[in-house]
């Protein structure tokens, strides 16, 4: 069983402000991110406050809110999907995206986007991790190496990784929290949309057959009847 997670990290903004711009409250219990919660939370030692939701695409790592969470600060946006092996990283800074990189397993072991001014050690990453991939391509491994860019230049950033036993105590170091009845409302909407409109589509195309076949029904019978006056 893989990890499907997504996580942000945010420096220099207190934590009560982070739960508010996303719609999240405390729930006063405190367990771990790879178990049954949907949204954890919690301050890392070296100062960067870390949300950790289940699933890789959670609106926490969206555009919209960490622009509005980076402002006058930085933050960080990490997501995962072991089972396709796709990961990215996106480092923002007083509201606007730096860089990003995201690799994507579904179109080959050495797929690697990426956008913004890269640290300066990135290339060196990038190229270690590409020839070990390439070397062990050859030898028929079938190790994805290059899925931990993301993920090495997210922890270079924020010193935590996913898969990685922590430096610091972990079990039931994270808060519980919750959506607030504002965002469970709107990731509702937001979830019902795509299907609303795929049963708009199949309602739109029934409807065009019925016509269809109506058309097709007038036209056979006006043939018909004009076939039957033509022969009499």
């Amino acid at each position: 069983m893989g990890y499907s997670l997504s996580w942000i990290a945010v420096k220099e903004r207190p934590d009560s402000e982070i739960h508010r711009s996303l719609g999240l409250k405390k729930t006063g219990e405190y367990g771990d991110y790879y178990g049954k919660h949907r949204i954890v939370g919690r301050v890392l030692k070296n100062g960067w406050y870390i949300l950790i939701a289940q699933g890789c695409d959670d609106p926490i790592t969206k555009s919209r809110a960490l622009a509005s969470l980076s402002k006058s600060c930085e933050a960080v946006a990490c997501s995962i999907e072991e089972h396709v092996m796709f990961s990215s990283c996106a480092f923002w800074k007083n509201g606007k995206k730096a860089w990003s990189v995201k690799h994507r397993g579904e179109e080959g072991p050495l797929d690697i986007l990426k956008t913004g001014k890269l640290p300066q050690n990135y290339a060196s990453i990038e190229r270690g991790l590409v020839e070990t991939q390439k070397s062990e391509d050859n030898e028929g491994e079938g190790v994805d190496h290059v899925f931990d860019l993301p993920l090495v230049m997210a922890k270079q950033l924020v010193g935590f990784r996913h898969d990685e036993s922590p430096s610091e105590p972990d079990d039931g170091a994270y808060q519980i929290l919750e959506l607030n009845y504002q965002q469970r409302i709107s990731r509702t909407i937001r979830a019902i949309i795509p299907w609303a409109y795929l049963l708009g589509v199949l309602a739109l195309f029934g409807i065009l057959m019925v016509a269809f076949a109506e058309v097709a029904h007038w036209t056979l019978d006006w043939l018909f009847k004009s076939a039957k006056h033509f022969v009499s």
